[in-house]
Order: C-alpha cells, then structure tokens, then sequence
C-alpha cells in the first residue's frame, strides 16, 4: 500500500530533480548570467512538459512550493527586479495551461461548494491590494501581496480530471519532495556541527542567500546538553525551513496509516524508515508553531482512528507504543548526526555567522511577538470590515538587540507579521478571515463525507489532520498567506470526493422540497 502510492517512477524523477537543481543552484548563486541561462533552462523544459500534459506542470509547481521556501533557491536581477525560480515556473506553467485551454477548449470546471471560498479570498486579495495602492508604499505592497498569485493555480488544477493514477503522481511528488526536504534537513545540520568554520562560512551565506532554511546555534535547554552532548562540543544548530510542515503531514499520514491498514501486522520498512526520517527534520526544526499544529493534527488522527475501530482501544494503545518506539528512533538519528565523530566537531569561532547567532534570539522574537500585538489590534480597529490593504505598516517596540543597537528605543516599524490570523485581519479585513474559515467550513465537510463513504481512510485522515495543522500553525506564523499554505489548500482538494458530496446534498435538497408540501397539507389539516 504505501509503495504503491507513494514510491515510483515519478517519485525518482522527482528526487533526482530536485537533487540536480539544488546542485546546479550552488555555482549560479550571485552570477547573472548562468542563473539568467539556468532559469530559461527551466521556463521552457517546465512549458514544454506542462503542454505536453497539465498535470506535470502542477507537479512541477508543487514540488518547487513543497521544497522551495521562500522561492529563491536561484534567482537572478533583472532591470532592478528579482526572477526568482518560483516565478519562472508559475509563468511557465500558467502560459501552458491557457495554450492547451485554448486549443482544446477545456476550462476548469468550478462547483460552488468547493470554489466559493477561494471566489471570496480572491475579492478580499483585489480589494487588499486596491486599497494598499492607494494607502501604502507601492513595492511593499507587491511584495506583501505576491504570495496569493498562487491562487490562480486552481485553474490547471479545477481543469483535469483527476483519477486515481493522477492522484497517485500527487502523492508521488509529495513523497519525493518530503524525503528530499528530511535528508536535506540532516545533511544542513551534518556540515554546520563538523565543518570548520572557515569552509563553513560558504555554506552558511548559500544557506542564508538561497532563503533555505535558518540556521541558530543553540547550547541549551541544559537537560540535553548536560546529558546527550557531554563528550562532544556542547552546542548544536537548530535547522529551522518552513517546509518542515510537509514532513509533519507525512507523519500524519503514515500514523494514521499504522492504526487502520497496519494495525494488525508490522509497518513495511520503507513506512518505518520514511517515519523516522520525518520525525528527524521535525525534531531539528525546534518549532513552537510546528508543535501546536503537529499536537492539534495529532488530535484529529486520534479521534477518527477512534471512529474508525472504537471497540479495540487495546490494540491501538499497542500501536500507539509501536509508533512511538520508530518515532523515538528519528530523535535518535537527530542526536546521532551531532555526535557522530568523523569527522571530529571544529572550533568554528572564526566563521561569519558565529558572532550573529546566539541562544537567547528565540526568546527575544518571542517577546517582541506578544509587543506587536496591541499595535496590531489598534491598527486594524481602525478599519475593521475592509482592512488597511497589504503593505500597511505597524509600528511597535521590539527587543531584538539588532535593532536596539541602531535604535536603544527599540522602536521598529514594519508590515511583515509572525501574527497570522491578525496579519489577514489588518490587511484584507473581515472578507479574507471569512473565506478562509469557509474553506476549512467546506474541507472538512468534504473530508467527513469522503471518510465514510471511500477507501483509503488512512490518506484522507492524513491530509485532513494537515489541513488543521496548517490553521493552527497560522496562529504564530504565517503560512496561510505564504505559498507553502496556500499550494497545500490547493493539493489536497483532489482527494475529497466533492461530486459525491454535492449530489448528496442535492439529494437531501430534493427530499427537503418534497417534505416541505406534505408537512403545510399535515399542518392546515390540523388547523381544519
């Protein structure tokens, strides 16, 4: 079961895709014009495959967002403006999809449970962005904005229809770009605690340009380091990317997977290693944010395991342990790439970074979190229904030292937001916060009525329990208006049965209407 959703032909293009990208990404970096021949490269194979079959341009699209990040692992200046890989690929794809629409004359096919929500975040998107133009700096405002141009991905992806064997390349791709995210993950976080620091200088400002991941050094909580890093150099990094969130589903999935289809017999040895992998990255990651989304999708896999097989609370607390135990040995690979010997842990004092990475930084953005959220408030008062359109700046004091040291006041003003419900709020007004609610409204719908009336309840479990995550997680950071959150909205709507879900609720329409007759005969009846 799980090799045949998940490992195949289009797992390995994948991984040997993103492999080479990331390779060829490394000797680019900083020069015009390879990345400028490398980013055309890109922009026609992309198109071309994309023509050729829409749905490898949505592979493609995806696997970039999965793994991507901020999407600027190569990017290169033109006339002033940044090209980013992300860009290249969305024109590549979108340019695709109008052609083959135009000449075969297919269109997507919208349904007004499904696409009303997305109908109304894109109004709320228009008007926060009007609004921003005619309040705000206009480069804040393109820059705020940008990440919901990945709406219009809903286009190539309401035009195919999607059976199963396009589901499965879906699910292909999602593998291959979490295993890739897991051992790139791991690999970071090998050559940052056993490269010297000189060579790790290079590492660290490819990590840093390419928008990767954030790389903290960390010599605490002391219980670890007293206890697990005494006979090494006591400190460790904290490797943090946002794509972590994928790996956090997969666990979801492969979870939920060991307690309805395994429960009876051993998770296969490519589920066990996938799970440990996973569980690895998520442990390096060290995210508050993560730990409040994994506990609230671990949540949602408990209780429809529970519904699933309420009688065999035995066997599932046995599982349960089982899955604990594998998960327990991701840790263990975590503790085991700090340790490992060979080669032996460097002084890496005289690298670049070491001076501007401290412990207490987490602590200190924490605070100046919780300082940023009256200001907030205040802001978005001031225009509640409508917003103060993207680009609108918040004042407010922080503790980061950095900007103290260029302001003792600690006064910092800007319009990005670790704030994420307040973020969409101030920016888009009521309309953005309601049509993201009604999307998880109608998701959910969608997801009960497919878990009890299809097969594959461990996958649709999975992807659900991911989609409540990424709500909580948007509480302290924002991923609901950043590409990652948005791509994944979009990812998991193939897997809900929405046409069975719309002709029942037709049907229960229709018994509602021949009800209705009868019950004013019964009631004037009576009144006779």
């Amino acid at each position: 079961m799980f090799s045949k959703q998940f490992v195949g032909k289009t797992s390995w293009i994948a991984l040997a895709a993103l492999t080479l990208t990331t390779l060829v990404a490394i000797p680019v970096q900083h020069q015009q014009i390879p990345s400028l021949i490398v980013l055309g490269l890109i922009f026609v194979v992309t198109a071309v495959m994309a023509y050729k079959n829409p749905i490898n341009g949505l592979l493609i699209a995806f696997a970039e967002i999965m793994v991507g990040g901020h999407g600027h692992l190569i990017d290169a200046s033109v006339g002033g403006f940044s090209l980013s890989i992300r860009m290249v690929i969305f024109a590549a794809v979108m340019l695709a999809w109008l052609v083959t629409s135009l000449k075969t004359k297919t269109w997507p096919k919208f349904m007004v449970l499904r696409d009303t929500p997305w109908l109304l975040l894109l109004v709320a998107v228009v008007l926060g962005t009007a609004i921003g133009f005619l309040q705000n700096n206009v480069a804040q405002v393109f820059d705020d904005a940008n990440s919901y141009v990945t709406i219009a991905y809903l286009l190539p992806m309401l035009s195919i229809v999607w059976d199963s064997n396009k589901k499965r390349e879906l699910l292909q791709v999602f593998f291959a770009s979490t295993i890739f995210i897991c051992v790139n993950t791991l690999f970071i976080l090998f050559l940052f605690t056993h490269l010297p620091g000189g060579v790790l200088t290079s590492v660290y400002e490819f990590v840093r340009d390419a928008r990767i991941a954030e790389v903290t050094l960390l010599t605490g909580p002391s219980w670890f380091v007293g206890n697990f890093l005494s006979n090494t150099s006591p400190w460790y990094f904290r490797v943090f990317q946002p794509a972590h969130f994928f790996p956090m589903v997969m666990i979801f999935a492969l979870v939920a997977a060991k307690f309805t289809v395994w429960k009876s017999e051993r998770m296969p040895l490519a589920a066990k290693v996938t799970l440990i992998l996973c569980t690895a990255a998520f442990v390096v990651s060290l995210s508050r944010s993560f730990v409040l989304g994994a506990l609230a999708g671990a949540g949602i896999v408990a209780l429809f395991v529970l519904l699933d097989a309420p009688k065999t609370i035995g066997k599932h607390i046995l599982n349960a342990g089982r899955v604990g135990l594998v998960m327990t040995l991701g840790a263990v690979l975590f503790w085991a790439v700090i340790v490992s010997p060979i080669p032996p842990h460097p002084n890496f004092k005289e690298a670049a970074f070491y001076k501007t990475t401290k412990t207490d930084d987490r602590e200190l953005a924490v605070s100046s979190r919780w300082n940023l959220l009256y200001p907030m408030y205040q802001e978005i008062v001031a225009s509640p229904m409508l917003g103060r359109g993207f680009g609108h700046n918040v004042t407010f004091i922080t503790d980061d030292p950095r900007i103290r040291a260029t302001n003792p006041t600690g006064e910092y003003t800007t319009y990005r937001f670790e704030w994420g419900y307040q973020d969409i709020w101030l920016k888009m007004g009521l309309l953005g916060l309601i049509a993201f609610v009604w999307y998880l409204v109608v998701v959910s719908r969608a997801f009960y009525f497919t878990y009890h009336n299809h097969g594959h309840r461990w996958l649709t479990i999975g992807l659900y329990a991911g989609v409540v995550a990424l709500f909580i997680t948007h509480v302290f950071s924002p991923y609901l208006n950043h590409p990652i959150g948005l791509g994944y909205m979009i990812f998991v709507l193939p897997f809900f049965d929405w046409e069975g879900l719309h002709a029942k609720l037709a049907q229960d329409g229709e018994k509602e209407m021949v009800r209705l007759p009868k019950l004013v005969t019964a009631v004037t009846s009576r009144q006779r």
